[in-house]
């Protein structure tokens, strides 16, 4: 058998396996992205806890650590080791709950979101610029919904991960906010997390079309000048791609985007944590988002990137594990 007649036995089996595979439900198909991103998440924050920690009170650049942690200069490394030495081993994952059901929770209510309001994964490559400001404002709407649920555990993982003065727990701490200062002190900093999203989703949505069509068009060009390929297997449409098909290159887009989308917003995240952590003092001189630009008028760009070092060596350890766990997950659920 010459490689033209295995070619066209192998597509004849690939055929004959489609028509055989059950339709796989939206219901199920939502539930698959989810674990498959929940899992992976979760594990990837319990393991890089620890610095990722490090790197947050680095941002963050209270004085006050480098007495707590007898430090002269208070870099990610430098926190880390005086966090093991002077409070032990467990307390480097301080705060790590609170993280994780953040990481949780703003899943669950961004796929039923866009489920509901039947935002197509992939921009359809419609050019006119109503059509993306509508997709765009649609994108950031459903992230604010997310945002909305998953925030106060955001807002206590900055706080329960820099607070030494006890060892609360998240239970704890939100009855504790909820009693004390009300549900308005548990978003403090809300309106720089929108911002950064609205930063974000205006980098990564057109890196993702651009990069997305290019794979398609690249597919759909080599099947247009095989005849076989051509005649047995149909050209690939943008709304037939969701994010468990696309894989592994949904990864790859998640990853380039993610990266320069960390880059640019790293110093509004700074500005949210700060706020976050100054907040949760009773006398705080952070009344509102004004207030804190006062008090942060004399940043420098490096003090804004202050922790950025170490959240770039954890990107490559996080993407393998993302990746991996992913793979695995979405391998056992299909």
């Amino acid at each position: 058998m010459n490689h033209y007649e295995r070619l066209k036995e192998q597509l004849k089996k690939i055929n004959v396996k489609k028509k055989e595979k059950k339709r796989v439900t939206d219901t199920r198909l939502h539930l698959t992205q989810y674990i498959s991103h929940v899992i992976p998440l979760s594990s990837q924050r319990l393991i890089l806890s620890p610095f990722n920690r490090s790197a947050l009170l680095t941002q963050i650049g209270c004085n006050s650590f480098k007495t707590l942690f007898n430090i002269k200069n208070p870099t990610p490394l430098n926190i880390l080791k005086g966090s093991y030495e002077k409070f032990g081993f467990l307390n480097l994952w301080k705060g790590t709950t609170s993280h994780m059901l953040s990481g949780v929770i703003f899943p669950g209510f961004y796929i039923v979101s866009k489920w509901m309001s039947n935002l197509t994964y992939i921009p359809h490559g419609d050019k006119r610029r109503n059509e993306y400001l509508k997709r765009y404002l649609e994108s950031l709407s459903i992230c604010g919904v997310s945002h909305l649920f998953s925030y106060p555990f955001d807002t206590g993982y900055t706080r329960l991960a820099s607070n030494y003065e006890n060892n609360s727990k998240i239970r704890a701490y939100l009855r504790e906010m909820w009693k004390k200062r009300g549900i308005k002190n548990m978003y403090a900093g809300f309106s720089l997390c929108l911002l950064s999203t609205a930063t974000h989703l205006l980098i990564t949505i057109p890196l993702d079309q651009n990069i997305q069509y290019r794979v398609i068009k690249s597919i759909n060009e080599e099947m247009a000048k095989n005849p076989i390929l051509n005649s047995n297997i149909k050209a690939i449409k943008p709304k037939e791609l969701k994010p468990v098909e696309l894989f592994p290159f949904n990864l790859i887009f998640a990853t380039i985007s993610s990266f320069v989308s960390r880059t640019i917003t790293y110093p509004i995240n700074t500005l949210k944590v700060k706020y976050q952590y100054h907040t949760y003092r009773e006398n705080s001189d952070y009344r509102n988002f004004m207030s804190m630009l006062k008090k942060n008028n004399g940043l420098t760009l490096t003090r804004l990137y202050s922790g950025f070092g170490m959240k770039c060596c954890l990107f490559l350890p996080e993407c393998l594990l993302y990746g991996t766990l992913y793979s695995a997950v979405v391998k056992f659920l299909s």
